[in-house]
């Protein structure tokens, strides 16, 4: 989900409803229409392209049931749970062996990440990694800036669905680096 905000802009709450069948895999690059986005009650269509880099990102996650989402915390902890007994070193007690789960645990993972359990995941890995926590909305200033850097503002608004290019400019930090170049040849 991350790399893909990276690569793509989207919004945290456009990456985590992600289904197959809101992308359209025939155009080139990919077109993905959120069920619903942010500015739906202006009245505007919210199209985020998906390219070469995305598409790579996106592949693994595809799914046969087109309306189910792409990124499931259901299916990343049985994919979690199944790698650590594969891995696991010290044999099970005979304890563990005879647990059984709960039919119908108090918490457990949904089919789409929520805002908070988005940011909640990062945030743990954040810390796992022993570095400054951020939020999923980090990725897509990170990604206007980047894009910012080598395209023009017109052209970056539309990918970012901006209605303003002054939006996309508060989006996309300084680039310090482009004015000491002018100001070398200027002045």
């Amino acid at each position: 989900m991350i790399q893909l905000q990276l690569a793509t802009g989207m919004r945290p709450g456009e990456v985590r409803i992600m289904r197959v069948g809101d992308i359209n895999m025939s155009a080139d690059p990919w077109e993905y229409r959120p069920q619903e986005h942010k500015t739906q009650h202006h009245g505007r269509d919210r199209v985020i392209f998906i390219g070469p880099i995305g598409q790579d990102i996106v592949r693994p996650f595809l799914k046969a049931d087109r309306e189910k989402h792409l990124f499931s915390p259901a299916e990343a902890r049985a994919e979690f749970d199944a790698e650590r007994r594969e891995n696991r070193v010290s044999p099970m007690t005979p304890s563990q062996r005879a647990r059984t789960r709960l039919a119908d645990p108090r918490k457990k993972p949904g089919s789409c990440y929520s805002v908070t359990s988005y940011a909640r995941a990062i945030k743990n890995a954040c810390e796992v990694a022993e570095i400054p926590t951020w939020t999923p909305n980090r990725l897509r200033h990170n990604a206007a800036t980047n894009m910012r850097k080598q395209f023009d503002i017109e052209s970056v608004r539309t990918i970012l669905g901006h209605a303003t290019g002054f939006t996309t400019e508060i989006y996309a930090e300084l680039d310090h680096e482009k004015a000491r170049r002018v100001i070398a040849r200027i002045g």
